[in-house]
């Protein structure tokens, strides 16, 4: 009776363990195929904002992968980029582009950068992905 009494018990646990999901890694969420919603540059300059936006198309996708590198394909041109993850919160891509994660779940995945060009002048780009 024992011994049946702790075969049901350590079934019970073990299978209580492998119920249990860890949180995913930002890289285990970034990995997979990726449509580009929009992409929004600034050029703040002489005190004003100068914004443009570019809206994906169905066929713009950007496929982030394991070997480190996005096969993207944006209006029919194809290429790959280098990219990682420096951190949680960080993406690196092409190896000099550095982005802030912004926003990133299994149905978005939202980037931002900003870069000084003077004492009051900068370049902002956000780039926004869904799946």
């Amino acid at each position: 009776m024992a011994v049946a009494t702790l075969m049901v018990l350590s079934i019970t646990s073990c299978k209580k363990s492998s119920d249990i999901q860890q949180p995913q890694t930002a890289i285990e969420k970034i990995l997979g195929i990726w449509q580009l919603q929009t992409l929004i540059e600034n050029s703040h300059f002489s005190g004003a904002d100068h914004i443009f936006t570019t809206s994906g198309i169905a066929s713009d996708k950007f496929d982030f992968r394991a070997d480190g590198r996005i096969y993207y394909s944006i209006s029919g041109g194809k290429d790959t980029v280098a990219f990682n993850l420096p951190g949680e919160t960080k993406i690196l891509i092409d190896f000099v582009n550095s982005y802030d994660i912004k926003t990133l779940t299994a149905n978005s995945f939202i980037i931002y950068k900003k870069d000084m060009v003077g004492a009051s002048d900068y370049d902002e780009e956000t780039i926004t992905w869904t799946k």
